[in-house]
């Protein structure tokens, strides 16, 4: 039998190359594994999570925690002036894109007083809704920074 040359490494049998492929897949696998346990425990981390905000349809599915993270965003944002309410997010990691139906932003008039008593409101409020939106591009890393 003739040796077998990859990359500059001899491999005298198929049963090397077998289990060097398994132990490539694994290693592949492992990574994949890594960063979504890293990005659902840590990236997308929320301060105060709302049990009936939105339900996962799988273990996977991580709208729930974007959702979740947006509004903490917006709350943190606009100093607890907006509330963000989306009805329906679509992610699509793969081509950078995020879709956003139906969704509405408004005022807290609790923290609208605490910030007017304080003399820091702004001069317009708005009430914002939108059926959709879509936002096309690399937001990802704008996101989890």
């Amino acid at each position: 039998m003739s040796p077998i040359y990859l990359y500059g490494a001899v491999f005298e049998s198929s049963l090397v190359m077998k289990r060097t492929y398994y132990i490539i897949i694994i290693s592949i696998l492992i990574v994949v594994i890594a960063a979504y346990l890293y990005v659902h425990f840590t990236v997308l981390k929320i301060k105060d999570p709302k049990p009936g905000d939105s339900k996962s349809q799988s273990g996977m599915d991580v709208r729930p925690l974007l959702i979740a993270k947006l509004k903490q965003l917006v709350k943190d944002g606009s100093n607890g002036l907006y509330n963000l309410s989306i009805e329906k997010l679509d992610p699509d990691v793969v081509q950078s894109q995020l879709n956003i139906i139906h969704a509405t932003l408004v005022p807290d008039t609790a923290a609208l007083t605490r910030i007017d008593n304080a003399k820091k409101a702004p001069d317009n409020v708005f009430k914002i809704s939108f059926d959709s939106l879509h936002i096309a591009g690399d937001y990802t890393g704008r996101f989890f920074a």
